[in-house]
């Protein structure tokens, strides 16, 4: 009886060392920022997420392919950045050794030119010894153009605080504190109307994210970025 149990003990653990993989601790990423001021100057995007192995027996090579690369310009360009080093924009392969229970960071960095838009890069990563056995990172950025002095002023008739948020946002510059608003997906979908109370939106039941909240107020329409995380 003894010999049975042990043999089964060791199939188990055979049998999970070959299933073993890795988890990335988030499968949608979403980055902001302001787009290039002028030709010389210089912009780095960043969106970043944990990815940790759970082979506690032995390391294993981890491959990863960049499969969506949408950005709105030509002069905008994108990277990756594995747990051992970063890419050129010009890579799209790549592939870093797991040791055994180990942990690191993996990095996309969109790199953009003068024009503001939306971006969307998508990279699987999967096991060496078992390409169906991998995980997608898609990550979401928008941009704007750089605050001038001008917008410094048009912003301050209506602000947020914090932004971003986990959920509750204050706003600041309203006639009516209990404004309605209409909440929009940066994509330009709209998620319905609903009721500010005392100058404050709880919107924590929206999914992390870039959202425009659009919002009646004495008579005007007024809208503004709000980063949701």
């Amino acid at each position: 009886m003894f010999k049975n149990i042990t043999l089964f003990l060791f199939i188990s653990v055979l049998s999970y060392s070959a299933n073993a993989q890795f988890e990335i601790a988030e499968d949608t990423l979403y980055t902001y920022g302001f787009v290039k001021n002028g030709p010389s100057d210089f912009v780095d995007i960043p969106a970043e997420v944990k990815i940790k192995s759970l082979n506690g027996l032995s390391g294993e090579l981890i491959k990863w392919v960049r499969t969506v690369n949408t950005l709105p310009d030509q002069d905008w360009s994108s990277a990756v950045c594995d747990i051992i080093s970063c890419r050129g924009p010009e890579v799209d392969t790549g592939s870093f050794y797991f040791e055994a229970m180990d942990s690191g960071k993996l990095s996309f960095h969109f790199y953009p030119s003068e024009m503001k838009g939306d971006a969307q890069m998508t990279v699987k990563f999967y096991r060496a010894d078992n390409p169906l056995d991998f995980v997608e990172v898609v990550t979401f950025i928008s941009t704007w153009t750089p605050i001038s002095t001008a917008d410094v002023r048009k912003a301050n008739e209506l602000s947020v605080y914090p932004n971003p948020s986990n959920g509750v946002f204050q706003f600041s510059g309203l006639s009516d504190v209990n404004s309605e608003f209409e909440v929009h997906t940066a994509q330009g979908v709209n998620l319905g109307t609903f009721n500010m109370e005392s100058s404050t939106a709880d919107l924590s039941f929206l999914n992390s994210g870039v959202y425009t909240l659009w919002i009646s107020d004495a008579g005007t329409r007024k809208s503004i970025k709000l980063i949701k995380y």
